[in-house]
């Protein structure tokens, strides 16, 4: 992990980084409040490590107040642009108010003495830590989308807080190591997708966030398991419902008034290199291990989407609070909005959201595959599908095109 370490004492600051450079940490030390703010506001730290008894400036008095006056600016101020994951103090003073008014921030204090248990603690705490970073974070929304990421062996991790997450490690392309979690939400929609994606990176700090899983793709535009790249996503329900204007009897219309939140050209430009070819390569995938399974619907499907060929679209993704099972609502509120959109769903727009309000430098997309149209016709009958197939697209730019 990234390190800034306040600590002016020669001694004590030798001794915390042994530990540190012992398991391999990458640290930056500085002697004083106002050169840690200063980092701070420049560069991306994993972990604040700070003594309380310290000087403003460098030579500077030293005092208690100064360093958790620091602690206090970490987590209260609005100016702070990169907040470490984590903020330990290791301090020899446990019997002071200041310490103790201290507790009410989500700070680690660990006792510091010459002969003490201070190293373990520090390595114990700080591995604790470091397991909860990851380079990626996988999002679904529903049962069929978690079963279809599930098939490819995850560990259950322990319950952080109130999420529940699985992890895995992976050998990129690169031979770099690659770990990924993959979390499901509590219920569907896009307060829950936004709550979740910010927990997300609050937790685990990732380097990108990807949603994966099914849509409902446009009409005539799309075909049942064709596969979508959210390129941009709207809240199709952002507006106004104002009294229309008409000297008749009194109606109301709805004024939208959409956001759009876009993905990089960075991502964009490597999903436009994805084509039929490869789509039927992840089709085979999805028959073999239906065959291994023995699940004879899903066989049955793979082998029919295998001569319709599959085609992957870049488009915008229009994202609402209900689930839509009629043609002529998503004509008049979704289409009317945006008349080249390819998908609807109930979350894309609420990862977009806190991904692009967090602090932090991410990459972040959605990939799902067309499960329906949202029509009167809607049904199950593709999502088993829909949502492997989602999954072997993410796997696929993972191994070959995710980079560290």
């Amino acid at each position: 992990m990234k390190i800034l370490l306040l600590e002016n004492d020669s001694n004590k600051g030798q001794e915390i980084l042994e530990v540190l450079e012992k398991d391999n940490h990458q640290v930056d030390q500085r002697f004083c409040v106002n050169k840690i703010k200063t980092e701070l506001s420049k560069t991306k730290y994993d972990v604040l490590i700070a003594d309380l008894k310290v000087p403003l400036k460098n030579s500077g008095e030293e005092k208690l107040t100064y360093g958790a006056g620091l602690i206090q600016y970490v987590f209260d101020s609005v100016q702070i642009f990169h907040r470490p994951k984590a903020v330990f103090v290791i301090t020899e003073y446990q019997d002071e108010d200041i310490v103790e008014g201290l507790k009410s921030y989500p700070v680690s204090i660990i006792p510091y003495s010459p002969v003490g248990e201070w190293k373990k603690l520090l390595r114990q705490r700080l591995a604790y830590y470091g397991r909860l970073q990851c380079d990626i974070a996988v999002i679904t929304a529903v049962d069929v989308e978690f079963e279809a990421f599930s098939k490819w062996e995850w560990n259950l991790e322990d319950k952080v807080k109130d999420l529940t997450y699985y992890s895995k490690e992976i050998r990129n392309v690169q031979n770099q190591t690659i770990r990924i979690i993959l979390v499901r939400q509590e219920q569907m929609g896009m307060v829950a997708a936004t709550n979740l994606t910010d927990k997300i990176i609050n937790y685990f700090t990732p380097k990108c966030i990807i949603m994966g899983g099914i849509c409902a793709g446009r009409k005539n535009r799309v075909q049942m398991g064709d596969v979508i790249v959210a390129v941009s996503a709207w809240d199709y329900g952002s507006g106004s419902v104002e009294k229309k204007n008409t000297n008749e009897n009194e109606e109301i219309e709805f004024i939208p008034a959409p956001n759009y939140i876009s993905i990089s050209e960075e991502i964009k430009n490597i999903f436009a290199k994805y084509d039929t070819n490869l789509l039927a390569q992840f089709n085979k995938e999805i028959f073999y291990a239906a065959v291994r399974e023995e699940d004879v619907d899903l066989i049955t499907m793979s082998m029919n989407m295998r001569k319709q060929k599959s085609k992957i679209h870049l488009g915008a993704m229009a994202s609402g609070a209900a689930v839509i099972k009629n043609e002529k609502f998503t004509n008049m509120f979704v289409k009317a909005q945006n008349r080249k959109y390819v998908g609807l769903d109930m979350e894309t727009y609420g990862v977009y959201y806190a991904a692009r309000q967090s602090s932090r430098n991410l990459q972040y997309f959605c990939v799902k595959s067309v499960s329906d149209y949202s029509d009167n016709d809607k049904d199950d009958k593709y999502q088993q599908y829909s949502a492997l197939l989602s999954c072997e697209v993410i796997k696929y730019y993972i191994n070959n095109n995710f980079e560290l």
